[in-house]
């Protein structure tokens, strides 16, 4: 059953754990727009959570992801890039 964003939140923030966090999650970011992608990070940062994706299963998808992302990508597949 859907429940509001809000509701949702306070649920996952009352289970009185550290293992469960509220996430925001763009499935696979090819299939994102920047609008929809901006929208979530504006959410993330509304509510203080976290955010997770599924960049990709393969060396093609990570060349893909980062041709369309290499603000992003450039860390996340190279962390030693932005040491």
């Amino acid at each position: 059953m859907y429940q509001p964003l809000p509701v949702t939140l306070h649920y996952c923030r009352g289970l009185g754990t550290s293992l469960v966090h509220p996430v925001v999650t763009p499935r696979f970011v090819p299939t994102c727009s920047p609008e929809l992608l901006a929208s979530l990070g504006v959410l993330a940062q509304r509510y203080s959570c976290h955010i997770q994706s599924h960049i990709s299963e393969s060396l093609d998808n990570d060349a893909f992801v980062a041709q369309l992302h290499p603000e992003v990508c450039k860390c996340v597949l190279h962390p030693a890039a932005c040491q």
